[in-house]
């Protein structure tokens, strides 16, 4: 059963005799009915923002399977570079072979010119993957970062129910309201009751 705080703004009870007094049960009725009303409001925000950190979540998750996919990219085309490079230095030796000195010199020289470019390649993966494990790392940390808040979140909220729960304690609430000192029952559970 849901009660709103409508429910508990319209509540009326029979008058009897020697009941309570209908002032204060209508007091404590209004304060029960903002109480509700904020914890409504604080579920709401804890909603929203639950679907706000799935939704990064998910935009996280799709940001690594990207990387992911273009990590294996960039090995395929390291390999295929590699693979290309090969074929066409023994080309070139094959032809070195049939030729002069003059052509046995040209292709050395080109050898030389892809032994460069290889080195380029193989420094500019290298830098690639460097740069691919800080993205991920950066998102491992920010991931990281929100698994703390949501901890953070979590004990804040603990902390903040234990303390209602310690201001609502029996009697102390309706003694506090009234201003009223303490009744004989009151005062021999409190002498019965040990501390802490």
């Amino acid at each position: 059963m849901s009660i709103t705080p409508l429910d508990v703004d319209q509540k009326q009870f029979r008058v009897v005799l020697r009941g309570y007094d209908a002032n204060e049960v209508n007091t404590f009725l209004s304060q029960v009915s903002r109480e509700l009303e904020e914890v409504i409001r604080e579920n709401k925000q804890l909603e929203e923002e639950l679907r706000r950190r799935d939704e990064n979540l998910r935009e996280y998750r799709e940001n690594e399977s990207r990387l992911r996919e273009a990590l294996v990219s960039a090995g395929r085309m390291t390999e295929e570079i590699k693979e290309s490079a090969r074929k066409e230095a023994e080309l070139i030796r094959a032809e070195a072979e049939l030729h002069a000195d003059k052509i046995v010199a040209s292709s050395r020289e080109r050898v030389v010119q892809l032994t460069e470019q290889y080195h380029v390649l193989r420094r500019q993966k290298a830098r690639l993957l460097a740069e691919l494990s800080g993205i991920l790392d950066a998102h491992r940390r920010l991931v990281e970062t929100h698994e703390e808040l949501d901890r953070e979140a979590s004990r804040a909220e603990e902390a903040r129910v234990q303390a209602r729960r310690a201001v609502d304690l029996p009697g102390a609430s309706r003694r506090r309201r009234t201003g009223a000192a303490p009744d004989a029952t009151e005062r021999e559970e409190s002498d019965t009751t040990p501390p802490g």
